[in-house]
């Protein structure tokens, strides 16, 4: 929805719902028109929104925003809605005069959002409140329209744009590409902001102001793998996925895949190291293996560093080599992430995917033999689902489990086991708003807000809705059947 909605004219207006009429901003213009504020040019206040998993990364993409503003000359200020409760929220939101309080999260933080935006324009009601990130690029104006305390939605990459957006002293936003504004009564969808191709020119993440100590573990805790993570990098070697999985909450934000010089990386990495202890990387790529030979000659180079690192990356299942697999293993990979989704060749289609169940079993069986563990997911209850393709995944799940078993090396037997509970937990499927799953089963579902509270900090281990062919209580239990088998795995 969102990808489409960019894609029109620049002076498309919405009528906003009864009853939400928008917040006035005089003040916020007051001070736009006045000039620069002290020694900055605005004041910035940034809220991160908490979803269902820990924080065991600090906000990264937020973190890029948080420079770029910076380095603009703006005052930029941090909340992570992880480590802060209602009340000290509320008295962060009074401690200073903002002129633009920005929210950033994924799809399943809509409640908080709210409650945030709320509080926000009680706190500050002369700031431009916006939102960006996965839940605002997905429903930009759906979400306008449902939190009227927001005046824009910023969708897709927001470096750009939040300075475009900061650069309008007159309130007028009709020439910020990538966003979609609130004007008087009207809603308008600006032209889509183009992709940033020079990505070695951003800067590294504000970690100083994200208070990047507190993201350590401290006793460690565990990665995906299994191994212990006490200090950990997020960094990106490539943004963009030229695939176009249609369950995936993401779809929109990528297409065009543009990557960082392997210079670029390393030296951030090696900042990391040297100033902040750094010993685990997590690669936030869509996919790290999308040219086999780039990524082969980065790996190898980042070997040669000497940094004894682990790290670990996310995955297509058709990227992986022996060669390639044995440089990353060799140069510290811990682990690979693959979206194996399901066993059956109908649902990998009806997904989008354009992998086959033994291009799964293929990715997984390879890892093992490098020594590298596969981080496995499985998601159940598709649309188009019937007993037969879940028996599927029951039948491939054994496979893998029956040559785990075959396997002369103690060591590979137990990656292999530990491959195969990493199944846990089996997701269900669930349509995200803004995915092609979603407009396919928006019969089945009830309002946009009454969903997106649903699912607001939920995992999706929980069956929350069931798209596909079976009755509940069978789809449950064949939930149960699979989490049993990878649970119980021991080779």
């Amino acid at each position: 929805m969102a990808s489409r909605a960019m894609k029109k004219a620049p002076e498309r207006e919405t009528r906003p719902r009864r009853g939400s009429a928008p917040k006035p901003r005089a003040a916020f213009l007051r001070r736009a028109a006045s000039g620069p504020r002290l020694e900055h040019r605005r004041r910035v206040l940034l809220l991160y929104a908490p979803s269902s998993q820990p924080p065991r990364n600090y906000a990264y993409g937020l973190g890029l925003i948080a420079a770029v503003l910076t380095r603009a000359g703006h005052r930029v200020d941090f909340v992570d809605g992880y480590f802060t409760t209602p009340r000290e929220l509320d008295q962060r939101l009074r401690a200073a005069t903002y002129d633009v309080i920005g929210l950033s999260g994924v799809i399943t933080t809509y409640a908080w959002q709210r409650a945030a935006a709320r509080a926000a324009r009680r706190a500050q009601p002369g700031a431009a409140i916006v939102s960006g990130g996965g839940l605002a690029s997905a429903v930009p104006v759906e979400l306008l329209e449902l939190i009227p305390e927001l005046d824009a939605c910023f969708v897709g990459e927001g470096e750009r744009s939040a300075a475009e957006f900061l650069e309008r002293r007159d309130g007028d936003w009709s020439a910020v590409k990538g966003i979609v504004w609130r004007d008087g009564p009207h809603l308008r969808t600006n032209l889509p902001a183009e992709f940033i191709q020079d990505l070695d020119g951003l800067p590294d993440p504000d970690t100083t102001l994200l208070a990047i100590e507190r993201y350590f573990f401290d006793p460690p805790s565990q990665d995906g793998a299994g191994h212990a993570v006490e200090r950990r990098l997020q960094t990106q070697l490539a943004r963009g996925c030229p695939f176009q999985c249609d369950f995936c909450a993401n779809s929109f934000l990528r297409k065009q895949v543009r990557r960082r010089s392997d210079e670029h990386v390393l030296a951030e990495i090696g900042r990391a190291v040297e100033h902040f202890g750094v010993n685990t990387v997590l690669f936030v790529d869509d996919s790290f293996i999308l040219r086999h030979d780039d990524t082969l000659r980065f790996v190898t180079e980042l070997g040669r560093r000497r940094w004894d690192l682990k790290w670990g990356v996310a995955a297509r299942v058709r990227g992986v080599s022996p060669e390639l697999l044995a440089a990353m293993r060799s140069a510290g990979c811990r682990g690979i992430a693959f979206g194996f989704d399901s066993f059956h060749p109908e649902t990998l289609r009806r997904m989008g995917k354009h992998t086959s169940p033994e291009d799964n079993i293929r990715a997984f069986q390879l890892c093992v033999e490098a020594g590298i563990p596969p981080i496995s997911n499985l998601i159940i209850g598709y649309d188009n689902e019937t007993e037969e393709h879940l028996e599927e995944d029951f039948r491939q799940l054994e496979r893998l489990i029956a040559w785990g078993r075959s396997l002369a090396s103690p060591e590979q037997r137990r990656l292999c086991a530990q491959g195969v509970r990493s199944f846990r937990p089996i997701n269900f499927a669930t349509p995200y708003p803004g995915t092609a799953l979603y407009q396919r089963n928006r019969h089945r579902l009830p309002s946009l807000e009454e969903w997106l509270l649903l699912f607001s900090g939920r995992n999706m281990n929980e069956l929350l809705v069931n798209i596909s062919q079976l009755p509940d209580e069978v789809l449950v239990e064949h939930h149960r059947r699979l989490l049993d088998l990878v649970s119980r795995c021991t080779l």
